[in-house]
């Protein structure tokens, strides 16, 4: 069964303040287990990620996300933004766009708000959105008084954000998987009826599809200390 039936979505609709609405189909979640998905997505999708949430430092949370195949790529590095990916989902209408700014925060909070959703409570608390990480060096954007203008040796983004509209969840206190696509609010009927055939082909994925192996990691150099050992214990005094 999914949910919202089209009869909610269309209720939903009116608050033009939505423009996409999460439709959900359930599974129990003796099937599969998040590491064993998170190899399934590996195999069709270049990006996927796996979230856990924690309630304190000695609990696991409720809930494990999964996600693949984003709508969009956002990144930002010395003021230069680049988004990349769907043109339907991002106030350019291109499917690659280049921005120079100062506060890339605005773009992403206009982002967010063209793509906004109403919060159901029958569904976890994330239920679609921006995955990623804003680096240390984002400050610099809200506090340009520090004049952070070290070269960045390690070569990350200040910020690396990608959108994603799918999104797999895992409820361990009521053992069940939540697959959830996310509609735009124009064309209702057929956007309700692809994300139903969707849900079913994830779906489907999760339960037959095949596991790829992770591949362990592999040292390409020798340690190298950053400081000598004399040097470190002269620090640390």
């Amino acid at each position: 069964m999914f949910s919202p039936s089209i009869k909610e979505v269309k209720e939903i609709a009116k608050n033009e303040e939505y423009k996409r609405i999460p439709i959900s189909y359930e599974l129990f979640s003796d099937i599969a287990t998040p590491i064993e998905v998170l190899r399934i997505l590996k195999g069709i999708s270049n990006h996927c990620y796996m979230l856990e949430s924690i309630e304190d430092a000695e609990k696991w949370g409720r809930y494990s996300f999964l996600g693949f195949d984003p709508l969009l790529e956002f990144t930002c590095q010395d003021g230069v933004v680049k988004i990349k990916g769907d043109a339907d989902f991002n106030e350019f209408n291109d499917d690659l766009v280049t921005i120079e700014t100062d506060n890339p925060s605005v773009i992403i909070k206009d982002l967010i708000l063209k793509n906004k959703s109403p919060k159901l409570d029958y569904l976890p608390p994330f239920t679609g959105g921006f995955v990623g990480y804003f680096a240390y060096d984002y400050i610099k954007y809200s506090e340009p008084s520090l004049n952070l203008d070290a070269e960045n040796q390690d070569q990350f983004k200040d910020i690396d954000l990608m959108l994603f509209d799918k999104v797999i969840a895992f409820d361990n206190f009521r053992q069940k998987i939540i697959i959830i696509s996310n509609i735009k609010t124009d064309d209702l009927e057929n956007n309700y009826k692809r994300a139903c055939d969707e849900l079913k082909d994830i779906a489907n994925l999760i339960k037959n599809g095949k596991k790829t192996e992770i591949e362990s990691l592999k040292l390409k150099s020798e340690f190298k200390p950053v400081f000598s050992r004399e040097k470190y214990c002269d620090m640390v005094e």
